[in-house]
């Protein structure tokens, strides 16, 4: 069995938690006219997104900062982590409808995006 990782709860790292609940709430500056359940559930997708979303490129992007190997990048990733934590939190209440939006439209009509890329 692996070992939790220092800095981290229920394997989450906190510096990206900490980065995605403060894009979280810096969104709300930006969203006007927001119930306080509104604006919790802002907070709430942007924190979601940071800590599922912010893993996924950081260990790429700090590849590429270190020329396209990323096991050279490691000292970065905790750092580029918590940048893309920030920016995920910032834009997770946005992306959360996109996404539920495009998977309805999916649902609709699956071939719309066959024909899209065809640009037919």
């Amino acid at each position: 069995m692996t070992e939790p990782v220092a800095g981290s709860w229920l394997g989450i790292k906190l510096l990206t938690l900490v980065a995605g609940f403060a894009g979280g709430v810096v969104t709300l500056s930006f969203l006007k006219d927001l119930t306080k359940l509104q604006g919790i559930a802002a907070v709430l997708a942007g924190l979601g997104c940071a800590v599922f979303l912010a893993p996924i490129p950081s260990p790429y992007t700090a590849g590429l900062l270190h020329g396209g190997d990323p096991a050279l990048g490691v000292e970065w990733l905790d750092k580029i982590e918590a940048a893309y934590g920030f920016l995920f939190g910032l834009t997770g209440m946005t992306l959360v409808p996109g996404i539920i939006k495009i998977a309805g439209k999916f649902q609709e009509d699956p071939l719309f995006f066959i024909r899209m890329f065809k640009g037919k």
